[in-house]
């Protein structure tokens, strides 16, 4: 009764799982409140096949296209049940590269990755640290630019750290140095190209105007 508008700004944070009806098919489904209002807009059958990118993963998919062409977005490595931010193959082996924002769960995320090297992926996480919005699982990061490695998962860690620097070009391209490091230090020769407020604006202007499609396997 008090709308979705009003919810995203009060509750956007909040894990409260509620009981919702499917405004286009009249299913009832219960979900995560920030699911509904956040980045996955509802677990309803019949939004699963859309999905919307943030500004920033929208920024380094279109970062990395520049040297990595044959980077997809929204691929469904595990099959249907959930997909991965980025993916790429090169000889140097299979990549996922996921953005992650302030409401990952660390936990979850290490069975991912735990599951992604089994398939033969190295995994790079990036995650943003932000003042106002702190991911309570990751303030070991607060003060970190590289997260650091680790050898069960195959997984490095990229921080984009808002909490440290604060300019947002700044903490951008201190990210997209370590990613470049750390992709080059596994055979994937990138373009150590500069974050201009010019692509942040194309990145902002992709994520508005498409609302991606994806097919469902």
């Amino acid at each position: 009764e008090i709308g979705i508008d009003v919810m995203k700004v009060a509750y956007q944070n909040s894990t409260v799982k509620l009981n919702w009806i499917c405004e286009v098919c009249g299913k009832k489904f219960e979900t995560l409140l920030n699911n509904r209002v956040g980045h996955t807009k509802t677990d309803c059958e019949c939004f699963r096949s859309f999905y919307t990118t943030s500004t920033n993963e929208e920024l380094v998919a279109l970062m990395l296209k520049r040297s990595l062409p044959n980077l997809e977005v929204q691929v469904p490595v595990f099959g249907d049940r959930r997909r991965v931010d980025m993916a790429f193959e090169t000889e140097a082996g299979k990549f996922i590269v996921e953005y992650d924002g302030p409401f990952h769960d660390k936990d979850k995320d290490y069975e991912r990755d735990k599951e992604a090297k089994e398939l033969g992926y190295i995994n790079i996480r990036i995650v943003e640290i932000a003042q106002t919005r702190i991911n309570i699982d990751r303030v070991d990061l607060i003060d970190s630019d590289m997260g650091g490695y680790a050898y069960e998962t195959d997984t490095h860690t990229v921080v984009n750290n808002y909490f440290k620097y604060k300019d947002e070009i700044v903490a951008l391209n201190n990210m997209f140095e370590y990613l470049t490091r750390i992709l080059r230090s596994n055979g994937v020769d990138i373009k150590a190209e500069k974050v201009t407020s010019e692509i942040i604006k194309e990145a902002e202007n992709s994520r508005k105007k498409y609302q991606k499609k994806v097919e469902i396997h």
